[in-house]
């Protein structure tokens, strides 16, 4: 029979292990914060290496809803010691990610949806109706069915193979006030923007904090980079943000520029030299657009924390100030801007999944109307210089026409009516990604293909006064590969400017002698109009070193003889 010392040691040993298994065990939980109408425990503990969330009955965190995939996600864990088990025989982990397991509705981390995320304390882990929301694109709270806050429990000890070894810097500390068989944890504090405790460091002596803040303040001196369309380079159609970044570099007065960068609007002056900055976005600006007058701009972003409904501000150029808020329609991100050719009326395109029109009126801080815009991807508007209350849209298989009159567009179609040669095939629909207009107001486009369209009337009818707009001529292979962008040129009546996938730049205008029949790349045979590249800018040699085959002008701007170019790569040049 033991003796009665012994017997006690005995026992003091198997309740410090139960101790440490407790301790274990509560190491990392998901805390239910929202389930619905359906009774789920408090919290779930992950005491697995891996522990799987989904439908079926069989996985380790069950959530019963028809919108949850069998097995939805998994979480990992991902560092620890490997002497600390759980009581269910798995190590416990002091880091965590999660995975989505192929899901339809995705799972979002701080309404992100992910596809890997690292975890940390404090994060909300969401499930809920999100099929139409793409990688790294935001979910609205009321969308989520079900979510599950994740809280880690930060251990300090030694593990039972080393339990009388010694410790080194803060983990020895905290052991020394609070031995692994005390109930008792190190308390912290929670300072916004963390989400997670934070505690003092080894032997921090609270007389020694300053309470009044530094003498001294940052400000923004240089702001390198541009928010440039690097998705437009690749091949996936489908790529989520492709259509984003592009015709957002621009003039306000020769040699003075104005583009995206972060959260800033950058003021570029050539000439001095100096960067101004409008800071009034809270979160990545994506589009700008410039009043005709040039001493006023209009800017979007995507959607933040602070603003569920992304905001656009319409603000002065020379005092900053911003002039009025667009709020309350869009959803996610806004994605295109423009002003009307009398500056009175703004459009906007919205991310969202029908891409949804607005008009406003920016001055009244009013809607004129609102309409869905596409099912695929938009890419660029642009208003009719003539027709104050027209524009055209265009994007993946469509170009749209829309009149403030009738407050809806109309689908126009990529079939040449006039001037079509023997040689020549129709073109299939497909990407456009770019629109501007000509001088006598009607739209030209540019194709996947690389065919710039030229629209005209069609004949009037007796229901129809005013004829359809029609493809009437083209230039055939204006670029090898995808036209990217498209400007007109202010001085000359029948000129414009055009750049491609083939990283050049195009200025073209009327050739001088007849027309001839043929196929030559560039050229628009068949009959009326004869259109030559005047001017060619090859930009590969103005790249850097493993940046040129991806350098691709995606924004093109033209004001009293200077031209703006904003390229794939990150340069505005």
């Amino acid at each position: 029979r033991p003796s009665k010392d012994l017997r006690k040691s005995r026992q003091g040993g198997a309740r410090r292990v139960a101790s440490r298994q407790a301790t274990a065990a509560e190491m990392a939980v998901l805390e239910v914060y929202k389930s619905g109408s359906r009774q789920l425990p408090e919290s779930f503990s992950l005491l697995k290496d891996k522990t799987i969330i989904g439908r079926d009955a069989m996985c380790d965190v069950h959530l019963e809803w028809d919108g949850m995939s069998r097995n939805h996600a998994v979480i990992v864990g991902t560092g620890g010691d490997a002497n600390l088990r759980t009581p269910a025989g798995g190590r416990v982990h002091s880091s965590f990610r999660i995975q989505d397991m192929g899901s339809s509705n995705g799972t979002y981390v701080n309404f992100v949806r992910v596809r890997d995320s690292i975890l940390r304390d404090g994060d909300v882990i969401g499930f809920g109706r999100g099929s139409a929301v793409r990688e790294g694109e935001v979910i609205q709270q009321r969308h989520l069915e079900f979510m599950l806050v994740l809280r880690l429990l930060k251990l300090r000890g030694t593990g039972p193979g080393r339990r009388d070894g010694p410790l080194p810097g803060a983990a020895a500390s905290l052991q020394a006030k609070h031995p692994p068989g005390s109930d008792a944890l190190p308390t912290g504090h929670i300072c916004l923007p963390c989400r997670s405790h934070l505690f003092p460091p080894t032997g921090w002596d609270p007389r020694r904090a300053i309470a009044a803040a530094p003498g001294a303040d940052l400000h923004l001196e240089w702001l390198h980079g541009y928010r440039c369309a690097r998705g437009i380079i690749g091949k996936d159609k489908a790529l989520p943000g492709r259509c984003e970044n592009l015709h957002n570099a621009k003039l306000l007065a020769k040699g003075v520029a104005v583009y995206p960068s972060a959260c800033c609007v950058v003021i570029y002056d050539l000439a001095s030299h100096r960067q101004e900055y409008f800071r009034g976005h809270d979160d990545d600006v994506l589009q700008i657009a410039v009043h005709p007058s040039r001493d006023k701009v209009a800017s979007s972003q995507i959607a933040s924390f602070a603003h569920r409904s992304p905001p656009i501000y319409v603000w002065d150029v020379a005092s900053k100030n911003i002039l009025s808020t667009l709020q309350g329609f869009h959803r996610r991100k806004v994605t295109l801007l423009s002003f009307n050719s009398s500056g009175q009326f703004l459009v906007s395109v919205g991310g969202d999944e029908r891409h949804s029109v607005c008009v406003f009126d920016w001055k009244k801080r009013t809607t004129i109307f609102s309409a869905n815009g596409h099912l695929d991807d938009v890419y660029h508007i642009c208003h009719n210089p003539l027709d104050p209350l027209e524009f055209t849209q265009v994007g993946n298989k469509h170009v749209k026409f829309w009149q403030y009159r009738d407050e809806e567009g109309r689908i126009g179609g990529m079939r040449q009516t006039k001037n079509m040669s023997r040689e020549w095939r129709q073109a299939e629909p497909q990407v456009v990604a770019c629109v501007t207009y000509s001088r006598e107001g009607f739209p030209i486009i540019g194709l996947e293909d690389g065919h710039i369209f030229f629209y005209g009337r069609g004949k009037a009818s007796a229901v129809q006064t005013q004829g359809l707009l029609e493809v009437h001529d083209r230039i055939h292979q204006a670029h090898a590969g995808q036209v990217v962008a498209l400007c007109s040129l202010e001085s000359e009546a029948k000129a414009f400017v055009s750049s491609g996938r083939d990283a050049l730049i195009k200025v073209w205008g009327l050739s001088s002698g007849e027309s001839r029949r043929g196929s030559n790349r560039g050229d628009s045979q068949a009959g009326s109009v004869k259109w030559s590249a005047k001017r060619v800018i090859d930009l590969t040699p103005l790249a850097m070193d493993g940046m040129r085959a991806k350098i691709v002008a995606s924004s093109l701007d033209v004001f009293d003889g200077d031209l703006l170019v904003g390229t794939s790569v990150g340069s505005v040049l």
